[in-house]
């Protein structure tokens, strides 16, 4: 590399610049996406205590055939979303914990197809981590249309 060519030292630099982005915007995507699982675990369980409080103190007699059945199914489906964000919890921290024994193997200049092996195990790790994080996403979704959509119409039946 020519350190007197000025295009080359630029194109150094940018790609510094360009590197620190990625780095900074990476951890911002992690930080939300914890704030997000945080969120849909604090809203899942929030709603199965309502709808349970609901229930156990008779404040709405269903009138209508599937009601029962559908709250029962949206009450599951967000209990599914509780385990899948616990699962997704365990698999980032074993994400984290693969990506430290990357940055360690490039440390200690372990051989290449050592640091290849841990990239290979830590890209499926990822995917996992993505996997559950969407299924949870959906499950939350559809559990909480579900019981809305039950207590929209017992409400509205009652006028």
């Amino acid at each position: 590399m020519n350190t007197n060519n000025p295009e080359s030292s630029k194109n150094e630099d940018d790609k510094k610049r360009y590197d620190e982005r990625f780095s900074r915007w990476q951890m911002k995507t992690l930080e939300e996406r914890g704030k997000i699982m945080n969120l849909l675990l604090s809203l899942s369980l929030g709603t199965i205590a309502f709808v349970l409080n609901i229930i156990i103190k008779q404040e709405i007699h269903f009138r209508h055939c599937c009601s029962e059945t559908f709250i029962s199914i949206g009450v599951f489906l967000l209990l599914l979303c509780v385990i899948t964000l616990l699962l997704l919890s365990i698999n980032r921290l074993k994400d984290f914990r693969e990506t430290t024994e990357i940055i360690k193997a490039r440390k200690n200049d372990k051989p290449e197809d050592e640091i290849e092996r841990l990239k290979g195990k830590n890209d499926k790790t990822g995917s996992l981590t993505l996997y559950w994080f969407n299924k949870s996403i959906y499950l939350f979704l559809l559990g909480e249309f579900l019981i809305i959509i039950v207590l929209t119409i017992e409400l509205l039946s009652l006028f």
